[in-house]
């Protein structure tokens, strides 16, 4: 910041932190989900589609708005001068605002335990937090622009994505105006019986992810677009046997590859917890002994505390499900993968760099797989499914990866005790700000009017996949098991090659991450990124890669901006739909 009162650098990095962890909250973390989720099945239940008969009955009256005129408000719009239905929905927002500070509360202690194994033992780089720590690193001495600004390779960087995007956001209000297309559809071009079920095909060009791909190690950079194409080997291999490939229903990815992704994310979790198995030793010893093998006074709680506190928000979260009639043994296996799915999760984030990341099962998905649906009682599927939509769906913007990245961002500049009272109050302030906001849109404007996605589509999806289950009820799936199995192998066997042999190409994260929706989006970038870091160390060693550096993170800062000015210019202009970004 310039002027007088200029920031310090810990500040300009705790404010950043604060935002980070918060920003989730208004929109795929929380609330975009959890409002339309708690109208649409009242909504949009037909005579045609049974709802009221199939599941109504199950729906606890505490868990959502039941005034018809307020349900109806909620997509249709609000008379103007008459106050917002709070009265309908203070008693399902105070449950659910409950089971989100219960969820938040176990995933920060869960990220206290795993800062030191990633961040002081191995060593994670952190992609994500590189640029915000290289802008504000060093000393102006008495210059108005930090030394990250004044290195020409930034500048370079940073007006290729901003002319390119900005050439784009001309071209969207002025059609005369050419545009440069970042995307272009592949499976038209793949047109043979083999290549039916090969799935989206996209290349698409994000500046952002060519920028953070370039930091990456070259062996989990190559590994994620490889493996990206062995999937759709093994689609174009099974379509030419015969097989009809079926897809996770509500995602773009194949059954097969989930599954294989599943055993993947299993494998992975198993060879976290082996290889710390000493520090999980010593935090055990720290909490349930007098001994201290760890010392934990710079870490935003106590070992003790991170540890008990996982335990009992882990409890209520179970407790709270039991009580909207999910039955315990299910909570159990609810937490326990809600666990591996979030761990494997952040961990793309703080090693891969991923900047959205996304799991194509659910709960009811693997239980059913191994199980069969009968097991789950109606009861507990219905709110199994409601729970599932808000904090399991889609955990694109889930706070656990920003914790970690938060905790990086102090290192050595900030107390993370302090950091964390900030960050308790930011996602205190952002919870109530994002409702009051979320709804005040809803209600004045109409859902109906809104995102298609989020108002229209999303809130259907819970429902009907209670109706299809119920109606459709399906045994145990051995070919799920025997992938599950394949992917668990795969992925054990590329970690032990990987510790073995220095120049084992392969990283398991790459086959984990699969042809996942966020792969789709970003193979390509992904690939252009390592070639890039490949040609460079090739020809200009680790010099060339240092002083190529800024350029690439410049990238990523030219994309964001541009991003942010024309979002300011479409709301100015009231004219939305201007994308930069595929999602």
């Amino acid at each position: 910041l310039l002027g007088k009162a200029r920031w310090q650098r810990g500040e300009i990095l705790t404010t950043y932190a604060i935002m980070l962890v918060a920003s989730g909250i208004p929109s795929f973390g929380l609330v975009a989900y959890l409002l339309p989720a708690l109208t649409g099945f009242r909504y949009f239940a037909t005579p045609e589609n049974r709802w009221d008969k199939l599941f109504f009955q199950y729906v606890p009256d505490w868990m959502a708005p039941r005034d018809v005129r307020s349900i109806r408000g909620f997509y249709e719009g609000w008379p103007e001068k008459q106050a917002l239905p709070w009265a309908d929905w203070a008693v399902p927002l105070a449950a659910w605002t409950l089971l989100a500070l219960l969820v938040f509360g176990f995933l920060i202690c869960w990220s206290i335990l795993l800062r030191r194994p990633w961040a002081d033992h191995e060593h994670l780089l952190f992609p994500l937090v590189q640029l915000p720590l290289a802008m504000t690193a060093g000393e102006t001495r008495g210059r108005s622009l930090p030394p990250f600004f004044r290195n020409p390779y930034v500048w370079l960087g940073f007006v290729l994505p901003m002319g390119v995007h900005s050439l784009n956001g001309l071209h969207f209000y002025f059609p005369k105006v050419p545009e440069f297309s970042l995307a272009v559809g592949l499976n038209e071009y793949f047109t043979g019986r083999a290549f039916s079920q090969i799935g989206p095909f996209i290349l698409f060009l994000h500046f952002s992810v060519v920028g953070f791909t370039f930091l990456l190690p070259q062996d989990l950079s190559f590994s994620l677009w490889f493996f990206y194409f062995v999937f759709k080997v093994q689609a174009v291999l099974a379509t030419t046997m015969g097989y009809n490939l079926d897809y996770v229903e509500n995602y773009p990815v194949q059954r097969f590859a989930a599954m294989q992704m599943l055993g993947a994310f299993v494998a992975l979790l198993i060879l976290f917890i082996w290889s710390a198995r000493n520090y999980w030793k010593a935090v055990l010893a720290n909490t349930f002994t007098s001994r201290r093998l760890l010392d934990d006074g710079q870490e935003p709680l106590p070992y003790r505390a991170a540890l008990l506190g996982l335990f009992l928000f882990g409890g209520l979260m179970c407790v709270w499900w039991m009580q909207a009639g999910i039955r315990l043994w299910l909570a159990i296996v609810a937490l326990l993968l809600f666990l591996l799915i979030t761990t494997a999760l952040a961990r793309w984030v703080s090693e891969g760099g991923m900047l959205f990341i996304q799991a194509p099962f659910r709960p009811v998905d693997i239980v059913g797989a191994f199980a069969g649906t009968p097991v789950i009682d109606p009861r507990s599927l219905t709110n199994l499914v409601f729970v599932q939509r808000v904090f399991i769906f889609d955990l694109r913007a889930f706070m656990l990866p920003s914790l970690l990245d938060a905790y990086k961002i102090a290192e050595g500049r900030i107390n993370r005790r302090a950091l964390l009272a900030a960050l308790l109050l930011g996602i205190l302030v952002a919870i109530p700000v994002s409702y009051w906001s979320f709804m005040n849109t809803v209600y004045r404007r109409g859902a109906a009017t809104l995102s298609p996605w989020f108002m229209l589509v999303s809130p259907q999806q819970p429902p009907w996949i209670i109706t299809h289950i119920l109606l459709n009820p399906q045994g145990p799936s051995p070919s799920s098991i025997v992938l599950v199995a394949v992917g668990a192998a795969t992925a054990l066997a590329c970690g032990a090659m990987r510790a073995r042999y220095i120049w084992w190409p392969l990283h398991p994260i790459g086959y984990a991450m699969g042809p996942s929706w966020p792969m789709i989006q970003m193979w390509f970038s992904i690939f252009l990124g390592w070639l890039a870091k490949s040609l460079i160390l090739r020809y200009e060693a680790a010099r060339g890669f240092q002083r190529s550096r800024p350029f690439f993170l410049a990238m990523v800062l030219g994309e964001f901006t541009a991003a942010a000015l024309w979002l300011i210019i479409d709301v100015l202009a009231g004219k939305p739909g201007h994308r930069i970004f595929l999602t």
